[in-house]
């Protein structure tokens, strides 16, 4: 079983770019997620440092409020390499 390596760091104000950025991550954490049946504690912290799991959500309790266009098109990136994850970015999103 290899460690994910760390977060990476959010460079892109475009949420898609910051999905897309974390493809490698999830890749490296697929075996992991496979066996443990859940995310790894670190793509957890990842989607979390890249500000994916807000992103429908209300600008008034602290969301960025984004389209729908946007939330489907960061889960679309993140599901590419492991469905999972694209689901738990869809329900937390």
């Amino acid at each position: 079983m290899t460690e994910p390596a760390s977060p990476l760091p959010v460079v892109s104000a475009d949420p898609v770019q910051r999905a897309r950025a974390l493809r490698p991550l999830i890749e490296v954490a697929r075996d992991e997620l496979e066996h443990q049946r859940a995310l790894p504690a670190s793509l957890v912290d990842a989607l979390v440092a890249a500000d994916l799991f807000r992103l429908w959500v209300p600008r008034e309790v602290g969301g960025a409020e984004a389209p729908l266009e946007v939330l489907l098109r960061a889960v679309e990136e993140v599901s590419q390499v492991d469905a999972a994850v694209g689901w738990n970015l869809a329900i937390g999103g």
